[in-house]
């Protein structure tokens, strides 16, 4: 089976909920980026997710 590559923009507020539902429909993985190309990490604990314009 063929791998299939998604690229999807989204703002910050939606990405999270955006990755859940390509997870429970069987994506194997999800990688961020903001629009200008510099990566997004998983925010440290206590701290909220970068809010902005995303590529997932």
């Amino acid at each position: 089976m063929p791998w299939i590559q998604l690229k999807l923009n989204t703002t910050g507020a939606n990405a999270e909920d955006l990755s859940d539902a390509l997870m429970e429909a069987g994506a194997v993985s999800i990688t961020f980026q903001d629009t200008h190309d510099t990566p997004v990490f998983e925010p440290l604990p206590g701290r909220n997710a970068p809010v902005g314009r995303h590529r997932m």
